[in-house]
């Protein structure tokens, strides 16, 4: 079972279930070692468990929304917009976030190999940021930890969550990677290359021990 599909398994269940059940308590374990480095989680701590399932479906959804992106900047390319922490590259970046960037700075348009699939307007249509500024609102609201200012676009709305989202995930991302770096390099002996992502290290991973089993078998 590859890694999305156990990810995937083991967030259905409720942090109750997983204390209750030592197949799940061990599957858990597991995922967060893997994931996440460090010490390891009390598998019957219902809040730490809890935790770890917030963090597993975040990176979950993370996962998913990178395998359903068509937009790509070109290869290399950050992108920075003024006044925001968060820099923008092919391992953050979003549809929906290369939508609202390019309806607010089209001219960022030049900084991308792949366009998003940008949303028809209507003529005579109402700007969208009327349309669905209330939702987006209450999502900025949850997201971000406060109001949005009282004029604010819904299009700066949407850019913002999901710069906040995006930086969330990246930071889970970095995580997971630099606890498979370690795995590989320690099985291997050898330093990981710097361009593996967390598929190309877990395939990797994955022949080291088969070979390790073929040697011991």
């Amino acid at each position: 079972m590859i890694l999305e599909e156990r990810v995937g398994k083991i967030i259905q269940f409720s942090a109750e279930q997983i204390a209750r059940n030592a197949g799940l308590g061990l599957e858990l374990g597991k995922l967060y070692s893997l994931f996440f480095g460090g010490e390891r989680i009390c598998i019957y701590c219902i809040p730490k468990i809890d935790a770890v399932i917030n963090k597993l479906k975040t990176l979950k959804t993370f996962i998913i929304m990178k395998n359903e992106n068509k937009a790509r900047l070109k290869d290399g390319k950050k992108i920075r917009v003024f006044g925001s922490p968060v820099v923008i590259s092919n391992e953050n970046l979003t549809d929906k976030m290369a939508v609202a960037l390019l309806k607010q700075h089209p001219i960022l348009g030049k900084h991308f190999d792949i366009l998003p699939d940008m949303p028809e307007e209507k003529a005579g249509a109402k700007e969208s940021d009327d349309l669905d500024r209330d939702s987006l609102a209450l999502k900025y609201e949850k997201v971000i930890g406060k109001k949005p200012a009282g004029n604010m676009k819904a299009s700066t709305m949407q850019i913002k969550i999901d710069e906040a989202l995006a930086a969330s995930s990246s930071k889970e991302v970095e995580e997971a990677i630099k606890a498979l770096r370690a795995e590989y390099e320690e099985l291997s002996g050898e330093e990981s290359d710097e361009s593996w992502g967390v598929d190309e290290l877990t395939l990797k991973i994955k022949e080291e021990k088969d070979a390790l089993d073929a040697l011991t078998a």
